[in-house]
């Protein structure tokens, strides 16, 4: 994007079920607010872009194309796949590697990619794999043609407004990806909890690219085991938990509570 997000200022978002950046009420979070919230996290931290971490449980996701099914307490898709790279409309979008135009589309349903790009590469060895960019303007497509070879630092195109990207605040969705699966531009960009480590292994940390630094990110917040793991450590078996397959809860909101993969349950009053 122009810049070396090594060395320039970024701001950190948490995405995450637990997140105050995220309201329980879900007409909160639609492009505008949430956009509104998160434009004010970059302008506090004297940032120039925000980050949206690779492999967060995120509360945003709610809409029926993230469902299973129609009942509300259904799994719904909330790991996310990339790395998002918030910053202003139009902002130019530039390509890390080499590589060959594989595949363009204008995904223009609600919530969905809107104009998309996936590059093909190559590693020293020869084995393949994909870069894709969610989010861009449309005319970013204008310019690109499936076969075009495209340099490293070429302009890919820009970021898309809220009206053409899905719906969503502008930002850039990075992904690094190792099979598509024959999906192309229909690859998911967020997966179901239950499939997490599948969709990991086909999306590998896009900051392997990115690199920003390690010691820029936040403790991650322990998961489900090691909680558990430090609540028998700290607490006596006399408090004992009624399920075999420990609940993590941290959110609730009106008769909801959610676990730290966003599933949502009833509470019980």
């Amino acid at each position: 994007m122009g810049l070396d997000l090594r060395t320039s200022p970024v701001c950190i978002f948490d995405l995450s079920v637990g997140s105050p950046l995220i309201h329980g009420d879900e007409r909160e979070n639609d492009a505008a607010r949430l956009g509104a919230r998160l434009a004010e996290e970059i302008r506090r931290a004297s940032a120039v872009v925000g980050i949206g971490r690779y492999n967060e449980a995120r509360l945003v996701y709610t809409s029926s194309p993230f469902a299973t099914g129609s009942s509300l307490l259904d799994e719904r898709r909330t790991i996310h796949l990339g790395l998002d790279l918030s910053t202003t409309t139009g902002a130019a979008v530039h390509a890390p590697l080499a590589g060959t135009v594989h595949a363009t589309a204008n995904n223009s349903a609600q919530l969905d990619y809107g104009p998309v790009v996936i590059l093909k590469h190559e590693t020293d060895e020869g084995h393949p794999f994909f870069t894709l960019y969610g989010h861009l303007s449309f005319e970013s497509l204008a310019g690109l043609r499936v076969g075009q070879t495209i340099a490293a630092g070429e302009r890919l195109g820009t970021v898309g407004t809220s009206d053409v990207n899905g719906g969503w605040a502008p930002h850039l969705h990075f992904q690094i990806i190792l099979d598509l699966l024959d999906l192309d531009c229909g690859f998911p960009g967020v997966a179901l909890p239950s499939q997490r480590a599948v969709w990991l292994s086909l999306s590998p940390d896009p900051n392997l690219i990115v690199r920003i630094p390690q010691d820029r990110f936040p403790r991650p917040e322990p998961t489900r085991d090691e909680t558990l793991a430090i609540r028998r450590r700290r607490l006596g078996r006399n408090l004992s938990i009624a399920y075999r397959n420990p609940v993590k809860i941290v959110r609730g909101w009106m008769q909801y509570l959610y676990d730290d993969v966003g599933r949502r349950y009833l509470r019980r009053l």
